[in-house]
């Protein structure tokens, strides 16, 4: 029984490993170049051990071009749709490689303070890669790499799955 107000916990990640695949990463890319010039960003929840949950959160940053922020209560309401954790907050960097900038390993390092075992997923455009990184015994990893093909499939992907994997969330 739950008392009226108290707070809901969520679900915890424990044993999940999140898991890309190709169509996963077309998604991000479409995402990525759709938001060019500037960063898009949002989140990633992990579905029972199988499959990933894509979901794109507005880039409220001062200077999208070259940084990303998301909004506190687009985070909180994203949590408390899929009642879970994230597995991985993700962004674009459209106008350089998918390594993680200065400002990223102080958000990586933000997220390891807060023992939220989040890990970062970093889309390029140029190549069209996605990166997912995650912080192992104080080095940063690349654990992850798919190049995504820049031909008519990537977009039969991204149409099968943008139904599916893909939900936006606006801020007011």
């Amino acid at each position: 029984m739950t008392t009226k107000g108290a707070p809901k916990v969520m679900r915890s990640n424990k044993g999940f490993q999140l898991r890309l695949d190709l169509y996963d990463a077309c998604v991000l890319l479409k995402l990525a170049e759709q938001a060019a010039p500037s960063e898009c960003c949002g989140l990633i929840f992990q579905h029972f051990k199988t499959w990933a949950e894509i979901v794109a959160l507005k880039n409220v940053a001062d200077d999208p071009t070259h940084q990303f922020h998301i909004d506190r209560q687009d985070y909180l309401q994203a949590c408390m749709r899929y009642d879970r954790k994230p597995m991985a907050v993700f962004h674009s960097h459209p106008h350089s490689q998918p390594t993680p900038s200065a400002t990223d390993l102080q958000l990586m390092d933000a997220l390891e303070a807060c023992n939220t075992g989040m890990e970062m997923v970093i889309v390029g455009l140029t190549p069209p890669t996605v990166n997912r990184y995650r912080k192992i015994e104080n080095v940063y990893r690349c654990l992850e790499t798919i190049v995504v093909p820049t031909d008519a499939l990537a977009d039969q992907l991204y149409a099968v799955t943008r139904s599916h994997a893909i939900h936006y969330t606006e801020s007011q």
